[in-house]
């Protein structure tokens, strides 16, 4: 997160696997401690569903 913030990243995409969701929640506990974090999403099935966290700075 540092380094994409630091690097002027636009968006990010975290690959964290489905499992049992420990990873996904632990995920959105960081994001929502991030100021310049405008929104985060899980895209679409075909492009990694519910493994996947796409960021928007």
């Amino acid at each position: 997160m540092d380094k994409a913030l630091m690097n002027n990243t636009y968006e990010l995409r975290i690959i964290h696997g489905i499992g049992t969701g420990v990873m996904k929640n632990e995920v959105k506990k960081l994001l929502r401690q991030y100021k310049d974090v405008k929104e985060f999403w899980h895209p679409e099935p075909e492009q990694g569903g519910e493994g996947v966290t796409l960021v928007r700075f």
